[in-house]
C-alpha cells in the first residue's frame, strides 16, 4: 500500500482478483485431473506458484498495478489450491484410514509450522534488501520447487491410484 500508493479500494480489488484463483482451482481440479492426470498437471500447478513473481514487478498506473498483482495472486492461489486438492486425494487413496489423521497432522506441521519462521525471515530480508528484491527472491525460491516436482512426476510418484 505504501510502496505503490494504492487506496483501500485498490487493495480490495486485488483481493477479489486473487480470490478467483482458489475458486477456479476448486472448480477445475477434478475435471482437469481426470482429463490429463495428476502427474504433469501437478508440475504445471507448481509453475503457477511462480505467479508471485508478478508482485514485485508491479508498477505504473493503478489499474496496471491492480491487474499485475491480482493476476499474480490468482495464479498463486490456483496453483496452491490445485496442489492441496491433489495431495489430499493422493493421501486418501494411499494412506490407510486409521493413519490419515496422523499423516495429515504431520503434513500440516511441516507446511504451516514453518510459517512463523518464514514470516520473520521474510521481514528481515525485506528490511535488509528492500521490499521488491525480497519479493523477487521469494518468487525465485518458490519456482525452485518445480524441478523437484518434475522429478517426482517423472518417477511416477505423483500419480493417484485408480487414475487412468
Amino acid at each position: 500500500m505504501r510502496e505503490l500508493g494504492l487506496s483501500a479500494a485498490a487493495i480490495g480489488a486485488i483481493a477479489v482478483l486473487g480470490s478467483l484463483g482458489p475458486l477456479l482451482a476448486g472448480l477445475i481440479t477434478t475435471p482437469v485431473s481426470r482429463r490429463f492426470g495428476t502427474t504433469w498437471t501437478s508440475v504445471v500447478a507448481a509453475v503457477l506458484l511462480g505467479g508471485n513473481l508478478l508482485i514485485p514487478l508491479a508498477g505504473g498506473p493503478d489499474l496496471l498495478v491492480i491487474a499485475t498483482i491480482g493476476l499474480g495472486q490468482l495464479l498463486l492461489g490456483l496453483g496452491v489450491v490445485y496442489l492441496i486438492i491433489v495431495r489430499s486425494t493422493m493421501l486418501q487413496r494411499t494412506v490407510e484410514p486409521g493413519m490419515l489423521g496422523r499423516v495429515g497432522s504431520v503434513i500440516r506441521l511441516v507446511e504451516w509450522g514453518t510459517g512463523p519462521l518464514g514470516g520473520l525471515f521474510g521481514g528481515l530480508l525485506g528490511s535488509a534488501l528492500g521490499l521488491r528484491p525480497a519479493l523477487l527472491l521469494l518468487g525465485i525460491g518458490t519456482l525452485s520447487a518445480v524441478p523437484w516436482v518434475a522429478i517426482a512426476a517423472a518417477r511416477g510418484y505423483l500419480s493417484v491410484p485408480d487414475e487412468p
